[in-house]
């Protein structure tokens, strides 16, 4: 540490009685990120009792991660800071042009848009004070997938908002939704966002929780009023309820809300790892969520993705219905195991065990569509579409397996017996999935 530094550093300070220390994983990145890029004070970073433990002018790098953290800063450490080449609403208009010229997905959009050239103007006035040019700054170096899909989020906000009639300042507010939409994720830990593991509960908690972070962020920053955070702590809700974090349902949810719920469910889609056939796929989804989700706009999105990856016309009937009665065998499954859970059927390691592995399981089954659909609903989907039944055909292979994964876990330790309830149900499941 530089002289100046460690001079201006209070390193003969006590840890704060009765604070919590600060967030771990966005602090880090904020320090880590002053290792490449220019970082400095632009006034004295103070805690929230008042001790200074930064002078103005200082550079800001991952050498004071380890102090900072001790304290609850006051204010956020981003308005204390000065960060080089900070993210402008001239960058956002850029990355948009970028995705819109590179992206076979999103160059969609110029359909879905009234007009492209109006999309990109209020991508252009984005409203962003100080500290949220450096969190996006922060997020675009460190984060950059995030980055890349808070820009396409807002982008299809903004297209959704201007089909359901939204002009002016709210479109501008649709966009600062979709762009800020995620900044809860900045303080969640890295390695929890798009594991292939199973998580705990207390992770998946975390998670879940990256709303309500959001939304408390942006109620400090008079540039996002207007119902900007309120959409941001909807963007996981869902029309028939079956969201989070709250829950709520139908009118509950606001016109924003409803608009960045389905752009952040359609942008999904177009990360790298789902590049191919990711239309295809999102029309199958939309199809099987149509009440989750605000049923006008969902229309609008899907008759776009029919005219930009129309399937491909139906194949053999008899394909269909396989693939039907195979994904009826699971749900039946998951129903029984609710019966068995609800009925108080269960209890010790073995049914712990096989309840985390059933909540993922069941997640998996509303991330495919598949929550509460019906056979009809499904048959509808796919009888007309040989592409959206070759992905169903795929979902449903992997989940049985999953299920015959979780049945097999039931006797995992020959130390522990499952009880009555348990055993009847893997037995029943057995049987329906071998049938």
């Amino acid at each position: 540490m530089t002289s100046s530094a460690s001079s201006a550093v209070r390193a003969d300070q006590p840890q704060e009685a009765g604070n919590e220390p600060v967030d771990p994983h966005y602090l880090r990145d904020v320090t880590a990120l002053g290792d490449s890029l220019e970082i400095r004070a632009r006034k004295a970073i103070w805690s929230k009792s008042r001790i200074k433990l930064v002078d103005r002018g200082v550079r800001i790098d991952s050498r004071l991660y380890e102090r900072l953290m001790q304290f609850r800063l006051q204010p956020a450490i981003e308005e204390s800071l000065e960060i080089a080449d900070a993210v402008s609403a001239a960058d956002l208009r850029r990355e948009t042009i970028r995705l819109l010229e590179s992206d076979s997905g999103y160059a969609s959009l110029r359909e879905l848009a009234a007009s492209p050239e109006e999309m990109l103007s209020v991508m252009g006035q984005m409203p962003i004070d100080h500290g949220l040019a450096v969190r996006l700054t922060v997020m675009r170096e460190r984060r950059p997938a995030m980055y890349a899909h808070a820009v396409g989020v807002a982008a299809l906000a903004v297209c959704l908002a201007g089909k359901a009639g939204i002009a002016g300042d709210r479109l501008r507010r649709a966009a600062a939704a979709g762009i800020y939409h995620d900044i809860g994720e900045m303080h969640v830990d890295p390695q929890l966002l798009g594991t292939a593991r199973s998580l705990a509960e207390s992770e998946r908690r975390h998670i879940y929780t990256h709303p309500l972070t959001a939304y408390f962020v942006l109620q400090e920053h008079d540039c996002c009023s207007g119902g900007v955070a309120d959409a941001v702590l909807e963007h996981h809700e869902r029309v028939d309820g079956s969201g989070y974090p709250r829950g709520i349902r139908g009118e509950e949810l606001g016109q924003l809300g409803r608009v960045l719920s389905l752009a952040e469910m359609a942008a999904a889609f177009f990360a790298p790892k789902l590049a191919s056939g990711a239309l295809q796929r999102m029309r199958v989804v939309l199809r099987l969520n149509h009440r989750r989700l605000d049923a006008a706009l969902t229309d609008t999105l899907i008759d776009l993705l029919q005219k930009a990856a129309p399937g491909q016309p139906a194949g053999d009937p008899g394909e269909s219905a396989a693939v039907i009665a195979k994904v009826e065998v699971i749900l039946a499954v998951v129903e029984d195991w609710r019966q068995l859970r609800a009925g108080g059927g269960g209890d010790g390691a073995a049914f712990h065990w096989t309840a985390e592995r059933m909540r993922d399981l069941e997640r998996g089954l509303l991330e495919a569509g598949l929550g509460g659909v019906d056979a009809a609903a499904l048959a509808g989907v796919i009888e007309q579409d040989e592409t959206a039944c070759r992905e169903l055909a795929a979902v449903a292979r992997e989940l049985g397996w999953l299920l015959q994964e979780v049945v097999n876990g039931v006797y995992r330790d020959p130390a522990v017996v499952p009880g009555e309830g348990l055993a009847q149900w893997a037995s029943r499941t057995r049987q329906k999935l071998a049938a």
